[in-house]
């Protein structure tokens, strides 16, 4: 697992097995307002188009997803928090696991000091 912290307002972990490229997470702040199809468009593995969650809060496919993140107390105000995750050479594609684990990681993320 390898934590990186590239720009500004943005974190990401990367994770391999067996020396292979397996899922990578990314945790991103946003202007306030963007839409969730408008961040999905700029994340590999996932497209404005792909399934949407009924409450309209994460987009997924078999290989990516994305999601906008309930903050009670965002770190940065005046900003929107997304998450996304995104597999890749390891493991057999899924949609449904991909949707679970988006829901998991924004809950995850929601608690945490980035939102409290």
């Amino acid at each position: 697992m390898n934590p990186s912290s590239g720009a500004e307002g943005m974190d990401r972990c990367l994770i391999r097995v067996d020396g292979k490229h397996a899922l990578a997470l990314n945790i991103e702040w946003w202007e306030e307002g963007t839409s969730l199809s408008k961040f999905a468009s700029v994340f590999p593995g996932v497209d404005p188009g792909d399934k949407e969650s009924e409450d309209g809060r994460y987009l997924y496919s078999d290989t990516g997803a994305v999601g906008k993140v309930t903050c009670p107390k965002p770190r940065k105000s005046g900003d929107d928090l997304f998450v996304a995750a995104r597999t890749s050479e390891v493991g057999t594609p899924d949609e449904a696991a991909m949707k679970k684990l988006i829901t998991a990681y924004a809950e995850a993320v929601g608690k945490s000091d980035e939102c409290t």
